[in-house]
C-alpha cells in the first residue's frame, strides 16, 4: 500500500492551513495522510539533518512500503532531498513553491545585516508555527549549507508555484523544471503561502498523486515504430472501457529504449495489468 505525506514548511507546523486542508480532503477520499513535524528536535534547535531523521523514523514504520510526497517550501526542498537520499522508497513529489537554494536567499529575506547579527550572536528571532518569535540558533543555516541547493531527485515530479512569490522566486522552479524531464511546473497567481491556490493543490494531490505510471519498454532498431504502434492500440483500448481521458504517451528512456506510458489511478489497474500487462509500475 503506498503512503503519503504532507511535509510542512519552515514558520510551519502539522497543524497550519495547508496541512489541515489536505489531511480532510485525503480523509474524505479514503486515504490517510502522515503530516509529521519537522521542527526537530525543537524549532529553536531545528535542522534539515534532524528533520530527515524524522521521515527516516516515519518511512521506518512503514518498511515495505512507498511515498508519494507533498511538501511546502522547506518541506518542497526536504521531500526532494530525502527523495534524492532515498530513491527505492519514494514513487512521486508534488512540491509547493519548493525552498530550493533557500540559503542563498536569507541575505534577501533578512538582509545582509540581520543575516550578521544572527551569526555573530548565535541566534535570531523567526516565528514559529503559532506566529510566536522563537530564537533560532544559526546552526540551522550553517547545516542548510552542507545540503546540495538543488537535489537531484529520480521520480516523478510536479511543482506548483505562485507567480507572485517573493519568498522563493518563482523562478526558481522554472529554472528547475526546465531542465528535468521528469518534472513538470504549474503556475498559479499567488504568493509564498499558497492560500488561494488551495483547490488547484487539492486537486493535484488528489488526481494526481495517487496515480500510477505503467510502462511498456520497447527494445531494437523498430523501437520507436513498434511502440507507436502499440500506443494507438492502448488508446483504442482505453476508449472501449470509457477511459480515453487516461494520460498515454510515448518518450525514450535512452538510446536503446523506447517507453510506452499511461497514467492511471489505482482503480484501473487491475484493468491494465490484466489486459496489457506492462513490465513494470512507478
Amino acid at each position: 500500500m503506498t503512503q503519503f505525506a504532507y511535509l510542512h514548511g519552515l514558520s510551519s507546523s502539522p497543524l497550519a492551513t495547508k496541512a489541515t486542508a489536505l489531511r480532510a480532503a485525503f480523509e474524505a477520499e479514503g486515504l490517510g495522510l502522515h503530516c509529521p513535524d519537522l521542527n526537530q528536535p525543537s524549532f529553536d534547535k531545528l535542522t534539515f539533518d534532524a528533520a530527515l531523521a524524522a521521515l527516516d523514523e516515519l518511512a521506518a514504520s512503514h518498511p515495505q512500503e512507498r511515498w508519494r510526497i507533498v511538501g511546502s517550501s522547506m518541506g518542497g526542498y526536504l521531500a526532494a532531498r530525502w527523495a534524492q537520499l532515498n530513491p527505492r522508497r519514494v514513487e512521486r513529489l508534488l512540491l509547493l513553491c519548493p525552498g530550493f537554494d533557500l540559503a542563498s536567499r536569507w541575505p534577501v529575506l533578512l538582509g545582509a545585516g540581520a543575516l550578521d547579527t544572527w551569526e555573530r550572536e548565535g541566534a535570531f528571532p523567526l516565528p514559529d508555527g503559532s506566529g510566536t518569535p522563537v530564537m533560532v540558533h544559526w546552526e540551522f543555516v550553517t547545516r542548510a549549507r552542507a545540503h546540495p541547493p538543488f537535489p537531484e531527485f529520480q521520480c516523478r515530479g510536479r511543482i506548483i508555484h505562485g507567480r507572485r512569490d517573493e519568498v522563493v522566486l518563482f523562478e526558481s522552479s522554472e529554472r528547475y523544471a526546465a531542465t528535468r524531464a521528469h518534472v513538470d511546473l504549474v503556475e498559479v497567481d499567488d504568493d509564498h503561502r499558497m492560500i488561494a491556490s488551495l483547490p488547484t493543490i487539492e486537486q493535484a494531490a488528489l488526481r494526481w498523486l495517487p496515480r500510477s505510471d505503467y510502462h511498456w519498454d520497447f527494445f531494437g532498431p523498430e523501437r520507436l515504430p513498434t511502440a507507436t504502434h502499440f500506443l494507438a492500440h492502448l488508446q483504442e483500448f482505453l476508449a472501449r472501457h470509457g477511459k480515453q481521458h487516461l494520460a498515454t504517451f510515448v518518450s525514450d528512456a535512452n538510446d536503446h529504449t523506447t517507453v510506452v506510458t499511461c497514467e492511471a489511478p489505482p482503480s484501473d489497474e487491475p484493468m491494465l495489468v490484466q489486459s496489457l500487462r506492462p513490465q513494470r509500475k512507478t
